[in-house]
Parts: C-alpha cells; structure tokens; sequence
C-alpha cells in the first residue's frame, strides 16, 4: 500500500507522497493542536501535466474543529443525562421490567433531542419542559403535579447548560 522512499517520503497514493515523520504525528497533532484551525501539513503531489512535484498543503483544521465540537457536545450531553436522571432512581427501580426498557429508550431519545436543540441554537424552555413531560409521562401510576413539576425543574436546569454553551 505504502512504500516508504529513501528522500522520508512515503507513498500515499498515486503521485502522491507524504513526510513519515507527518504521517505519524497526525493523530498527536490532532489531539494536542495548540494551533487549532491553522494546522497543516504538506503533501508533496506529482504535477501529471508537468511533469514535476509540487506541494499541497493539507488543513487539518476542520477535523480538528469537528473533534473539538463532538467533544463539547458529549459533555454536554453527559450533563444533559445526570439531569434527567436526578432523582428517578427509585421511580426507575419500581417499575416492571419492559417498562424501564420503553423509559430508559424514550430517555435517550428525549435527551439526544434536547441536546441536538442546544447545539442547533433552538432550545427553548417550553420545548424542553413538553419533552421531559412527555418522557416522565411514561411512568406508570405518576402524580400530575409531580411530573410537571420535575419538569420544569430538569428544564431549568438544561437551560443554565444552553446558557453556558452559548456564553463561550
């Protein structure tokens, strides 16, 4: 596949060749960036209609940037998850088997949504109480009055973490 040449360069595809050092650093350079967006590697690419080498410049920078989002977005999604959990242990615990599967699926999607909703810039509060109340719902022989009101205060809590995503 790759054939490493005596000049340190590596074959990695047709024409094209890249530093060894390069190649092997790329996941170090992609964890520990401290340049972000600027980091770049060269790639020495053969020029066909000329007939000579060329460098290209290959910008790490949106694989970086990707990383980092999915990153925040993980641990705002963890945060997401322990407030929706607060609390439930119990109510969880009581209930039938094939019930805590639908509960524990509905949660996962209700927290995937919210979270997306947060990321898209479109979290709302009421949006936020009516998917919670809409998943609390699923707990069986529940208080009207409860489930509104854990609602509302998990939505409030979600809505301080919207508050900090955006405040970076």
């Amino acid at each position: 596949m790759s054939e490493e040449k005596k000049d340190g360069l590596i074959e990695i595809g047709k024409n094209e060749k890249i530093n060894k050092d390069i190649l092997e650093n790329i996941p170090d350079m992609l964890a520990y960036s401290e340049k972000g967006p600027e980091t770049e590697i060269a790639i020495e690419k053969m020029d066909e209609s000329a007939g000579s080498m060329m460098n290209e410049k290959l910008s790490l920078g949106g694989i970086v940037a990707a990383g980092q989002q999915r990153q925040a977005s993980e641990k705002r999604e963890k945060e997401i998850e322990k407030i929706l959990e607060k609390g439930l242990d119990e109510v969880y615990l009581a209930m039938p088997e094939a019930k805590r599967v639908e509960f524990r699926l509905a949660g996962e999607k209700t927290l995937h949504k919210i979270n997306d909703l947060i990321e898209k810039g479109r979290a709302s509060m009421k949006t936020i109480i009516d998917l919670i109340r809409s998943w609390l719902s699923l707990v069986p022989g529940v208080n009207k009055f409860f489930l509104e009101q854990e609602a509302k205060i998990k939505a409030d809590e979600i809505m301080n973490i919207n508050k900090q995503h955006y405040a970076k």
